[in-house]
């Protein structure tokens, strides 16, 4: 990595905290918002290498506050396994598809279905229907996740149709964005694209995050469930307008 300037620092630094304090408000958002607020000053294959620690400690942090996430890994275990299984196949397609057209696609969904979330009729999952889309959404998340590094989507549309209260959402939604980087890490490192020196600088990225994931938690703790809800969904629409911008760059 370059020498940096201390103006260069201090940008990333903040990026990374932004980053960080939506991860803690809404339990999504760190790269989204990190790499995004980054772009202006560093080149994007050292914004994406700057994340893995800080990811993984923001949703080990995330899933474990505040007590051990038993009941979701007792309702959610089978959708964690199913996860790095679907991320086999995703990156295998990865290697051989267009990532760019798989980003439209992709975000042209999430935008739909923020939308409709927002402005539509209220609708649950039933309890059968959860029980039966708990492995499909696990292959699912972790398919595109192979495909687009981004795990989100399948299981964020999923937890939100089940209408969790935030602290439910936010255990869930960290325990399987752990399973997912985990996944990541080890194929990143089993393939040669993250050496030692890559993990010594996200490690040192993880500083700025977790104060700014901290704050975010602090603000969480006081925003009632609606509003909780409504944040959530802008994040995810945002997420959604990000990969459409990816797909046409």
């Amino acid at each position: 990595m370059e020498e940096w300037s201390l103006l260069k620092i201090a940008c990333v630094s903040f990026a990374l905290a932004a980053g960080g304090f939506t991860k803690g408000v809404v339990g999504i958002g760190l790269p989204l918002t990190a790499i995004s607020l980054m772009a202006p000053f560093i080149d994007a294959r050292t914004a994406v290498g700057l994340m893995p620690v800080p990811i993984l400690l923001a949703n080990i942090w995330q899933t474990f506050h505040g007590g051990h996430p038993t009941e979701s890994i007792r309702r959610f275990w089978l959708m964690m396994v199913c996860l790095p299984v679907g991320t086999v196949f995703g990156v295998k397609l990865l290697s051989m598809g267009d990532k760019a057209l798989m980003s439209g696609i992709l975000g042209s969904c999430i935008v739909i279905f923020s939308i409709f979330t927002k402005y539509g009729p209220e609708w649950r999952l039933s309890p059968e229907w959860e029980r039966l889309l708990r492995p499909v959404v696990g292959l699912a998340a972790g398919f595109i996740g192979g495909v687009s590094s981004f795990y989100g989507p399948p299981m964020i549309i999923f937890l939100i149709s089940l209408r969790l209260s935030k602290e439910a959402f936010i255990k869930a939604i960290g325990l399987s964005f752990f399973v997912g980087i985990i996944s990541m890490i080890i194929s990143l490192a089993a393939f040669g694209v993250l050496g030692p020196w890559d993990f010594f600088w996200s490690g040192s990225a993880a500083g700025p995050t977790v104060i700014g994931l901290l704050l975010g938690q602090y603000l969480r703790n006081r925003i009632p469930e609606k509003g909780f809800r409504r944040i959530l969904i802008i994040v995810f629409l945002l997420s959604g307008i990000n990969l459409i911008r990816q797909a046409l760059a």
